[in-house]
């Protein structure tokens, strides 16, 4: 990175840090325009900031809490409807979400269903991460990558939205 790139992705951080969280987003808009690195970049750089440190800078019971409550979440889904899948159990937990065993009711077959967790839905680049995994993995034609069917949003009962990324479901072992 040339320094004056650096200087501009530096001068619009410092700037960004006295911006109320609710104009964060215009003003980056604003400051970066077109320029979606120099955007990334600066987010990047503002969550690293406003996040914890280390695991040490984290108290414990917001800790045990967050653990906690990624679970109770993923079992809030269970036997429930998201969109057109039916969802029956959880296949895997990870960062980025839970995926659960699922089956498509118009097109009748079983679907692996990966739903970001309701908490990073808050979270832009988030969404824009879970999004980009998969196009990624669409692009991709290849007899050992699951096929993506569909990536999506749905809302919940309780007005939540919920963003899930529909796969093919292949039964097997898993790479543990």
């Amino acid at each position: 990175m040339d320094p004056e790139r650096f200087k501009r992705i530096e001068e619009i951080y410092h700037a960004a840090l006295e911006v109320d969280s609710k104009e964060l987003a215009s003003f980056l808009d604003r400051e970066c325009g077109s320029d979606l690195e120099l955007g990334n970049e600066v987010k990047t750089m503002l969550q690293f900031e406003r996040s914890p440190k280390s695991l040490l800078d984290t108290p414990p019971d917001d800790i045990a809490a967050g653990l906690f409550s990624e679970r109770r979440d993923s079992n809030k889904f269970l036997d429930r409807k998201v969109g057109r899948y039916e969802i029956e159990r959880i296949l895997g937990e990870g960062g980025m979400g839970t995926v659960f065993l699922a089956r498509d009711s118009r097109l009748a077959r079983p679907v692996a269903l990966k739903i970001l967790p309701v908490e990073m839905v808050a979270n832009d680049d988030r969404v824009q991460r879970f999004m980009h995994e998969a196009r990624a993995a669409s692009a991709l034609n290849h007899p050992h990558i699951l096929t993506v069917y569909e990536i999506d949003e749905a809302t919940a009962e309780n007005g939540e939205v919920i963003h899930f990324i529909s796969t093919e479901f292949v039964d097997g072992k898993t790479l543990d």
